[in-house]
Parts: structure tokens; sequence; C-alpha cells
């Protein structure tokens, strides 16, 4: 429970300025809604059958066949593979209208919003995906290297939410 002082004040918010409060919260992210919870059990869910940091990180003597960007690249593509076919599973209409494109780079921004809020999820629960989180930070720092396209979004916080209304 949370303790309110006069004026509607908490303890960590008592006696700051509002411009203090409007500094602190572009650092917060936002909670993950009910909508995007559907969307993080699928990140997760990937995540946990993605064979990604196996087969990238094995140093297995890379020759002309078989480049460690190929590898990533080959993987990258799996993984998103995979993410779009549990869409599919969960959410017929929405996921087929996704998979209709042979083109990654448009559904880059279905991608960034998964990942996105698998990242804003782990901030504000530092105690869940300790297992998965690892692949999916590696997977991101290796993707600027093989793809046309960003995978990376910003967090939304509660200032960037507010900006938007």
């Amino acid at each position: 429970s949370v303790t309110r002082m006069a004026g509607g004040d908490t303890p960590k918010t008592q006696g700051k300025s509002p411009s203090s409060l409007l500094e602190l919260v572009k650092y917060i992210p936002m909670r993950v809604s009910g909508e995007e919870r559907t969307l993080l059990k699928l990140l997760e869910g990937a995540l946990e059958v993605s064979e990604y940091t196996d087969n990238v990180d094995v140093v297995r003597g890379w020759s002309w066949r078989n480049s460690k960007q190929d590898t990533i690249q080959n993987e990258l593509v799996d993984f998103f593979q995979l993410v779009l076919g549990l869409m599919v599973a969960g959410n017929y209409k929405e996921g087929s209208q996704l998979v209709g494109s042979n083109d990654l780079t448009a559904k880059s921004s279905f991608l960034q919003r998964v990942l996105e809020i698998g990242r804003r999820f782990k901030i504000t629960n530092p105690e869940k995906m300790r297992c998965s989180y690892g692949k999916m930070i590696y997977l991101m720092q290796d993707a600027p290297s093989v793809l046309d396209f960003s995978i990376k979004k910003d967090i939304i916080t509660v200032h960037s939410f507010l900006k938007e209304r």
C-alpha cells in the first residue's frame, strides 16, 4: 500500500518540484498492458524454444560456406518466423495479416513492438525473464550487422506516453 501525504504526495514524491517530477518520469517505463502481456508471452515462448545463442556462439570453424554472419542471419530469420508463427497460433486474423508478406522489413514494426515490450517488462520486473532476457539482448546486438532494418525501439516511458496524449 502507498502512504499518501497531505496534498496527495507519496513519500518518494514529497517535496519534489513539478520540474523534477517531469525529469523523473522520463526514465520510468510504462506498465505492460493486458494486450501487451499477450505479446510478452509470445516473446517469452519464442525465446524459450529458440536455439539462437546455442548456434551462434558455437565456434565451428567458420568457412567460406558458413560464415558467422550467415549463421546469425539464419538464426534471426528463424527466430522472427517463430514469433510470427506463434502470433498466427494465438490470433489467426492478425497473425495471418502479418505473415501475408515475405518481406521481413514490412514486419519490422511488429517485431520492434514485441521486443520493446520484453525490454520494458524486464526493467519493471528485474526478477523475471532471467534466462531468456540475455538471449533477447544478444539477438538485438547481433541484428544490426546482418539486417537491413532496425529491431530496436525506444522504451515507452511515462513521459513519452503523456507527450503523445
